[in-house]
């Protein structure tokens, strides 16, 4: 039998499908505000990681929300992660996956960038973040360039923005990216802590944040603000 290279298997498929159904569910429920946003968001998650819930859970729930809706509007990320790992995040959001791409590349440079992870000596709890954003991102890669030709109840959305959904697909799926990355460092350890042994409280909140900050951008045009010690 002639030996074979593994590639690097990305741990978190089954977050990749959530996204994309979340997608369709917000996008269906056609929100027209923040306020909106955020309950169609919430039910999305409660629906899938909760037989029932109690009014303690649907306050953390809405929280974490809230709290990553807060940290890219203030532009937050960069102080959440080590320079090892920024160098990836760098590489997923940066202007060299943004400006430097071609559209039909996109997928590829995800590719890349993840096979990469496991090969820089970054602990396990190190790579969990930047896994969870590569499966984001190359579902929202994915997902919106299907929809770019059949756009269904993203059809309004699209028609909104000043540039074609083709133009702006390499910042929705930076964006996806982003939010996943806010969301794996926004939730205090002890939150949701009932909903699921054996699910983390980092995937679901980086799930719910990608979920908030992609819809959020795309729906309603979220602009981060100017970090005066950044200029």
């Amino acid at each position: 039998m002639a030996l074979t290279m593994q590639p690097t298997i990305n741990p978190y498929l089954l977050i990749g499908k959530q996204y994309a159904d979340g997608l369709e569910a917000i996008a269906a429920d056609g929100p027209t505000d923040t306020s909106e946003l955020e309950n169609s968001v919430f039910d999305y998650i409660s629906g899938i990681y909760y037989t029932s819930i109690t009014v303690v859970q649907e306050v953390e729930l809405r929280s974490i929300i809230r709290n990553c809706i807060n940290s890219y509007i203030n532009s937050t990320l960069s102080e959440m992660y080590s320079l090892e790992q920024r160098e990836f995040i760098n590489l997923m959001i940066g202007s060299s996956f943004i400006n430097g791409l071609t559209v039909d590349t996109l997928g590829v440079r995800i590719r890349d960038i993840e096979d990469n992870i496991t090969k820089n000596n970054l602990t396990v709890d190190q790579q969990q973040p930047l896994f969870l954003a590569t499966m984001i991102g190359s579902t929202a890669y994915s997902y919106f360039l299907a929809k770019i030709t059949t756009p269904g109840d993203w059809a309004s959305y699209f028609s909104g923005a000043l540039v074609s959904p083709t133009a702006n697909l390499p910042f929705w799926v930076a964006i996806g990216m982003e939010g996943s990355l806010i969301g794996a460092r926004t939730t205090s350890k002890g939150l949701i802590e009932t909903t699921d042994e054996i699910v983390s409280i980092n995937i679901i909140s980086a799930l719910t944040a990608a979920l908030t900050i992609t819809c959020g951008k795309i729906m309603f045009m979220w602009v981060p603000r100017i970090r005066v010690n950044a200029l």
